[in-house]
């Protein structure tokens, strides 16, 4: 009897026009227009295996340990980079370099060199003060700090070069008021000392 009048209610209604009756149908999907873009349409699905290169063999990347190189003798010691610095300024006199002491100036002058290469100096005036700085060496070596004595005092310089019983060395305020290279016999000097390493 319900199903009758529904059926009713719904010829009524169709019969005067104020809604029409259909089956739920599910709303269809929106689809572009892509006939004006012509080529440029792409499917939907791509296959990325056939944009892939072909390849014959496989490729096997494999990580190899870079060589080590081994610094020589020379580089392990910080008096090779002393020397270079110190080598700059051969032939400048004091008053070139700025010196605060005009006159007795050696040691300001490696300590001035130590400071450059990053290493710690005596941070004193007094070329005796050396005697105590860095590791002791038996005898001259290149690179190593001599101390000597002289007349009122002491004299600090680097050793350039050894010559059997002899050295050439760079010697601030070594006579003249400039840095110079000057041969000395190795006797005359009490303290080697080099660098701390």
């Amino acid at each position: 009897m319900r199903n009758m009048l529904a059926g009713v209610c719904l010829s009524v209604l169709i019969g005067t026009g104020c809604c029409a009756y259909a089956p739920y149908q599910t709303p269809p999907k929106f689809y572009p227009d892509l006939s004006d873009i012509g080529e440029l349409a792409v499917p939907a699905k791509i296959n990325i295996e056939t944009m892939l290169p072909e390849v014959a063999e496989p490729v096997y990347l494999v990580s190899l340990p870079l060589p080590v190189r081994r610094p020589s003798d020379l580089e392990r010691l910080p008096a090779t980079t002393l020397l270079e610095v110190a080598e700059k300024d051969v032939g400048a006199t004091g008053r070139q370099l700025r010196v605060h002491n005009i006159g007795l100036w050696c040691a300001e002058m490696i300590n001035r060199w130590l400071k450059k290469v990053g290493m710690r100096g005596t941070n004193s005036a007094l070329a005796a003060d050396f005697a105590h700085w860095g590791k002791p060496s038996p005898r001259p070596c290149v690179g190593c700090v001599a101390v000597k004595r002289r007349r009122g005092g002491n004299h600090v310089v680097i050793v350039k070069k050894v010559e059997g019983d002899r050295i050439i060395a760079i010697s601030p305020n070594g006579g003249g008021d400039r840095v110079k290279l000057s041969k000395y016999p190795a006797h005359v000097f009490y303290a080697f000392r080099a660098p701390p390493v």
